[in-house]
């Protein structure tokens, strides 16, 4: 290998021992840098690391540096901070759609961006969640086919509630549907696809995590006339849950001890 391509391969390699082994915790010493580097087949000394850091800090790269009798270097600059991340771990596993096992893979990317050692430490704190998780494992690639055929072609599905036993009891006795795809909406820890017929002239919404069979078709979408003015932003604000109906203009009373939950739901 020539010197040319060895130095890019080398710096390549010390960014991911920096991303993926340290922390402002957990720095690495030159003497790891060295060994690590030699494990992998790099031949490599003090003073290579040395200019391969200040190379990397010259790039823009925030590495902190303790220099003493052992030199030490962590990475600082990371994508996400700690806050960020329990954020999201708390919405992959307050999540509806998502099944136990794909939180738990998510989890492991999300906390694996901040560095092995800190990552193994957040992604311990996980290990409290108690949650009811989706069973239906296909939603992703229902997720997945509607995403790529929204306002371009029809799908088909076959649509389920549950019996008391947890059986799929299947609409319409398990005929398929077939509806032009308009929007994906997540609300209150459940994705709905919003879609009009070709027989009606209204939308409707149907939970996606249960739908089955999902298809994407041939036939281009409808456009209908009476949708060419339908207004999609103010259908998704007016829709509660995601219930359908006919819309009403409602009054209602609420007192101060309740006043505080009907903004939460509705907004100021």
């Amino acid at each position: 290998m020539d010197n040319k391509h060895a130095k890019k391969i080398r710096l390549l390699k010390l960014l991911e021992i920096l991303r993926n082994d340290t922390d402002e915790e957990n720095p690495i010493s030159t003497e790891d840098i060295i060994d690590r580097m030699q494990f992998i087949g790099l031949e490599v000394e003090r003073k290579t690391v040395y200019d391969d850091i200040d190379c990397l800090v010259e790039a823009g790269y925030d590495i902190i540096q303790k220099r003493g009798r052992m030199n030490y270097y962590a990475i600082a600059d990371r994508n996400f901070d700690d806050v960020e991340i329990q954020m999201l771990l708390d919405a992959v596993y307050s999540s509806n759609v998502i099944s136990k096992q794909k939180s738990d893979d998510l989890a492991k990317r999300l906390c694996a961006l901040m560095g092995n050692k800190h990552g193994e430490t957040l992604l311990a704190e996980c290990s409290s969640y108690e949650k009811f998780k989706n069973v239906n494992e296909h939603i992703w690639y229902n997720i997945d086919d509607i995403r790529r055929a929204i306002n371009k072609k029809k799908i088909s599905f076959k649509y389920f509630s549950l019996g008391l036993n947890g059986e799929r009891i299947y609409k319409k006795n398990g005929k398929e549907y077939v509806v032009n795809p308009i929007d994906l909406v997540y609300s209150e820890g459940n994705y709905y696809l919003l879609t009009f017929s070709d027989k009606y002239t209204n939308v409707a919404n149907y939970r996606v995590d249960k739908m089955e069979d999902v298809k994407i078709l041939a036939d281009d979408i409808s456009r209908p006339e009476w949708f060419k003015s339908f207004d999609l932003n103010a259908y998704k604000k007016q829709m509660f849950s995601m219930y359908g109906g006919e819309k009403k203009q409602i009054s209602f009373l609420a007192d101060n001890e309740t006043i505080g939950g009907v903004f939460d739901k509705f907004g100021k």
